[in-house]
């Protein structure tokens, strides 16, 4: 079994010779003499160590298949009859006391790796198994009265906290129930006023992205750091359905021969993807193609095909347009970009891209996920702010950093292309005019927020100061009625609908004059991304 499980050769070895040690320990002939059944109590405690290292070096796995826990039951159930046969009240004992030792290691693999990976049928199953190992290791052992207490204290925990968490869960309770998109729990004014409902909405809000992430996303095979859509995939967000096109692209499915369509790609990241909760939520870029088609009327086709990106920054995105954005030759591209990439204005004020808010992770016991999902935000609060308190700012150009040499490289792809690019700032929940109590309350989820609002503020500089330097590039300010608009965000940067419609009325009246020209004029037979940057 151990060789089934790729044990290296030491593990084995253990294995085998403790077989044969128990083996001969039970032997008429050894059992009655002393000194060899204390001999062989030794080599069977040397070969456990070296089983046990053996099966530590496969422990990236060994919590996610119950084989290792029946492995170290048959261990147990070889190394116990030599505790019945052997000479000695304390020799049986030490050889029962190795045996359990083993059942302890099975039962805390099965208790353990079915907690983690949310399995409750194997995790309530362990329950009575190591609570029966507790009792006979009580009654088989003489123990000072601290050691019984702490193992009756162990048995009450494996017993009481899974009553208690089924009873919770059995009795209605509103401050349990599921939170709902159109409770507005994530508002400043609501979270405020009831905070148990809050923290209850992140924890849902968490647990539903968690499931978003497995159905619709996958490793992208280049930039493994980075999960992208998965082609034909979809799921439900809340109430919301995401749908991903069979090019990898959310929304409608587009043909990659355009023909007369003026067509618009929003590049971009989870903010652009679009973070829909209720039925009827739409993200901006399908919205600005309705305000498009609504309000211009216009006399060839007009599609924005949505490019956004969650989790991928400028610099991964500009990788995707040789291969996946250049083909369907876009007539415009609209970059909004922002959060995600402010690690790249490093040495301008302190930041890091190291912090991600904790996901909420489902387990058979809802009370300790409960209490895990808390401690790891705590923690990862209190590692973040440290961590930026222990960073100075510098006097560096924003010109001069890499978000702004990225946004050259956008700019000069675009103008080689032949492709309008527009530019625009980015937008959050609060920033440098927000009061204080609105900022503490951000502060809870984003420890860096007063620093990723000075980051915001230069990348606001960047992407206006290389527009002005490049009178092709279109600027649009998405500030007017949004940045610092609390109301309009379900967290620090992504939108609620409210926010998502602003962001479309507010790009379409920034490139409605460039639109009205190019959709009147006819459309080219050419495109030079034909030619270049494939």
């Amino acid at each position: 079994m151990g060789a089934l499980v790729g044990m290296p050769w030491i593990g084995l070895g253990g294995l085998g010779l403790l077989g044969v040690v128990s083996a001969v320990a039970q032997t008429p002939r050894v059992a009655q003499r002393r000194h060899l059944c204390v001999g062989g109590l030794i080599l069977a405690g040397v070969c456990s160590l070296f089983a046990a290292a053996g099966l530590w070096t496969i422990r990236g796995s060994i919590l996610s298949d119950n084989y290792y826990s029946i492995l170290a039951g048959l261990v147990t159930v070889t190394i116990l009859p030599p505790g019945r046969a052997v000479a000695g009240a304390r020799l049986r004992a030490a050889w029962k006391g190795l045996g359990l030792l083993w059942a302890f290691w099975g039962g805390l693999i099965l208790l353990v790796g079915s907690y983690v990976h949310n399995r409750p049928a194997d995790f309530y199953a362990s329950l009575p198994i190591n609570v029966f190992l507790l009792i006979l290791c009580r009654r088989s052992f003489p123990m000072p009265s601290l050691a019984i207490q702490a193992i009756n204290t162990l048995i009450l925990l494996l017993i009481g906290v899974p009553f208690f968490d089924l009873t919770l869960r059995l009795v209605p309770h509103p401050a349990r129930k599921r939170a709902e998109p159109r409770e507005e729990l994530y508002l400043y004014r609501n979270a405020e006023r009831d905070p148990a409902s809050f923290a209850r909405w992140c924890s849902t809000f968490d647990a539903e992205w968690e499931k978003v992430v497995k159905d619709v996303f996958v490793p992208d095979p280049v930039r493994r750091g980075n999960p992208r859509p998965k082609a034909g995939s979809h799921t439900r967000f809340f109430d919301s359905t995401i749908s991903i096109n069979s090019l990898g692209f959310r929304g409608k499915e587009v043909s990659r021969e355009k023909g007369n369509t003026y067509r618009i790609v929003a590049l971009g990241e989870s903010t652009t993807f679009g973070i829909t909760m209720r039925e009827d939520d739409s993200p901006w870029p399908e919205l600005l193609e309705q305000i498009i088609c609504e309000r211009l009327r216009p006399q060839r086709p007009v599609e924005v095909i949505n490019a956004g990106m969650s989790c991928w920054d400028l610099t991964a995105n500009l990788g995707r347009l040789a291969a996946e954005i250049l083909p369907l030759r876009p007539d415009m591209i609209i970059s909004y970009h922002g959060y995600n990439g402010f690690g790249m204005i490093h040495g301008v004020v302190p930041l890091s891209n190291r912090y991600v808010v904790p996901l909420y992770r489902r387990r058979p016991v809802k009370l300790l996920a409960d209490c895990e999902y808390r401690l790891r935000v705590m923690n990862a609060v209190s590692r973040e702010q440290a961590w930026l308190s222990a960073r100075t700012s510098s006097s560096v150009s924003p010109l001069q950093t890499d978000y702004a040499r990225t946004y050259r490289e956008l700019i000069r792809i675009a103008q080689t292309n032949n492709v309008k690019l527009v530019l625009a700032n980015y937008s959050m929940a609060v920033n440098e005019n927000s009061p204080q109590r609105i900022l503490d309350f951000y502060r809870r989820r984003y420890p860096g927020v007063v620093y990723w609002i000075k980051a915001n503020q230069i990348h606001s500089t960047i992407v206006r100061q290389l527009a002005q330097q490049h009178p092709q590039v279109l600027f649009v300010d998405t500030h007017p009625n949004l940045d610092g608009d609390h109301d309009k965000f379900i967290d620090l940067m992504h939108f609620t609908q409210a926010g998502r419609q602003q962001f479309a009325e507010t790009m379409f009246a920034g490139i409605r004059d460039v639109l009205v020209g190019d959709i009147a004029a006819p459309a080219p037979e050419n495109n030079a991304a034909d030619e270049q940057g494939r």
